[in-house]
């Protein structure tokens, strides 16, 4: 396991002018370096293990990937973060994308989590570049199952404004608080009658405010009731959506009906 904390004045993990091999680290959490900006690069050997990566409170990240670095390379790292199955980050308010062309999406296949929460800059979780944000593209990640994207108040897109994103597996999905988001880019198959059809695995899906719901674009008419049954809005802030720093209440800080 790789653990970096309370490093203040960290600002690059390795130096470009090595290159570190690690081939057993299984999760990474970096949390409250304030002055780093970006976590991997070409100098870091891809992580062919890696499963966990948790990010935190790292107020100047820009990129988990050095974007610069890695389009030197030749070809692109194919295998990086393949084994990856979970991703959270909290609170890394510059960051305003989480990945991109670079970060080859088709590598992530067994990405199963992928939560986000208290973000401020955050514009989009995949960014396609100017010339994929033109076409019409269907983006998989057949192992995701959780969703959850939270006090995301610049969020506005999940994957392009006409591009969808299949998740077969999909069991659970949360969105609190991001407002600007006009669209959930979902693949929901079409029958001949025009019915949409849900993610098979779909459980729920938890919503605040409802009057977001409402205002949302649909690719189909039907689809808003084939995710409708799913859904539970919520009345008013449960203690497990409020922003950091409010007091919780008397229940257990780590419990969560996704968890």
């Amino acid at each position: 396991m790789l653990k970096l904390e309370q490093l203040p004045k960290l600002r690059c993990i390795y130096s470009s002018s090595a290159v570190l091999v690690c081939d057993s680290i299984e999760e990474a959490t970096i949390s409250y370096c304030s002055d780093l900006k970006r976590v991997f690069g070409s100098w870091f050997n891809p992580l062919q293990t890696l499963e966990r990566l948790n990010l935190r409170k790292l107020e100047s990240l820009q990129s988990v990937f050095d974007e610069e670095a890695l389009a030197l390379l030749s070809p692109a790292p194919a295998t990086t973060f393949f084994p990856l199955v979970s991703i959270t980050i909290a609170t890394c308010h510059q960051l305003k994308k989480l990945f991109s062309p670079r970060s080859r999406l088709s590598c992530l296949q067994n990405l199963e989590t992928i939560d986000i929460m208290d973000c401020a800059q955050m514009e989009e979780i995949i960014s396609l570049g100017s010339q994929e944000e033109e076409k019409a593209l269907q983006l998989s990640l057949p192992k995701l199952r959780i969703l959850k994207l939270k006090d995301l108040p610049a969020l506005k897109s999940i994957c392009s404004n006409i591009s969808v994103l299949r998740c077969d597996s999909l069991m659970y999905l949360l969105i609190i608080r991001c407002t600007e988001l006009k669209r959930i880019p979902l693949y929901l198959p079409q029958l001949d009658n025009g019915q949409s059809l849900p993610p098979p695995s779909l459980k729920g899906i938890n919503v605040f405010p409802k009057e977001w719901w409402e205002s949302l674009e649909w690719d189909h008419p039907k689809e808003r009731d084939a995710l409708l049954p799913f859904c539970k809005f919520l009345a008013e802030e449960p203690w497990w959506v409020r922003p950091p720093g409010r007091h919780l209440g008397p229940l257990a800080q780590n419990e969560s009906p996704t968890s």
